[in-house]
């Protein structure tokens, strides 16, 4: 059986080294999740992100795990 689609909303912190690579991109590409980023902040220090992740629980959690092997920061804002 399938799993159902959800949508969960994570506060993110990248690191300034991990600001040029192309992380959104890649989990689109790599993971059935469509991103939504629904605010950044970029300054001297880092970037902040709200993004939306929406995919099944499984394709989620790689995505997120993905994301904090890369050095980024995660913390779940909702649990729709």
């Amino acid at each position: 059986m399938a799993e159902d689609q959800i949508s969960r909303v994570f506060n993110m912190r990248f690191p300034r080294e991990a600001v040029s690579d192309p992380l959104i991109y890649n989990v689109g590409q790599m993971f059935k999740v469509v991103t939504v980023i629904r605010a950044a902040t970029i300054n001297d220090k880092d970037c902040l992100m709200a993004l939306e992740l929406r995919g099944t629980k499984t394709e989620i959690e790689k995505t997120v795990k993905y994301f904090k092997d890369h050095r980024v920061v995660v913390e779940p804002l909702n649990e729709k």
